[in-house]
């Protein structure tokens, strides 16, 4: 479990009954006494000492939302063939990364797709099925669904939601096989920690 410890000074006055500077007698963070301990001796003047007040910060997790299933479209064999297929943009709903792991680092949301399983479909540059993401929270990106992961989103901590949008195209001259084929995409967060990986990152005057 990672933790996150925040100091918060805090000083104690103790008022004496006369107000002579020069018999001040002052402890120091560096020799606090024990807890309970008499602080300094004098008959007049100030006394003052520190003490810590801790506030212990337990780590969140990292998380997203399921993306959802999309319908590509329908098409015909003779259509492909004579023009190919430029699907529209199907909108994909969206997918919300929550980071609460509190250590100061970034995320990658990153992508691949199996292919069609349909030899007609997956031959080289036969079909590119393309994945865009935009919203509010980060740069839109556009990227191709292959056997390889491909960065989709990146951001830190807090919540990010990416809007997705899906679109295939077909060359013209391709011969599919009539069918419902199926493309399985992958998504995978990982995390880069940062300096507070250890929960180690204090303000200057926490001791």
């Amino acid at each position: 479990m990672k933790k996150v410890i925040a100091g918060l000074m805090m000083s104690a006055t103790v008022l004496g009954l006369t107000t002579f500077a020069a018999n001040a007698v002052s402890v120091h963070a560096a020799d606090t006494p024990a807890v309970g301990s008499k602080i300094g001796a004098t008959t007049d003047g100030t006394i003052s000492t520190e003490n810590k007040a801790n506030l212990t910060v337990q780590a969140g997790d990292l998380s997203f939302t399921q993306p959802q299933n999309v319908d590509l479209g329908k098409t015909d064999v003779a259509s492909v063939y004579a023009s190919g297929f430029n699907g529209d943009s199907v909108d994909g709903g969206s997918t919300t990364v929550s980071d609460f792991l509190g250590d100061n680092g970034t995320w990658k949301l990153n992508v691949s797709a199996s292919g069609f399983g349909n030899p007609a479909l997956d031959g080289d540059g036969v079909s590119t099925l393309s994945l865009t993401t935009s919203g509010d929270q980060i740069t839109g990106t556009k990227v191709t669904l292959n056997g390889t992961q491909a960065e989709a989103v990146t951001g830190a901590a807090g919540k990010t939601t990416a809007n997705l949008g899906y679109k295939l195209d077909i060359k013209p001259g391709t011969l599919l096989n009539k069918g419902t084929f199926v493309n399985t995409v992958t998504w995978n967060l990982a995390n880069t920690p940062g300096a507070n990986a250890d929960g180690d990152v204090t303000p200057a005057n926490a001791e």
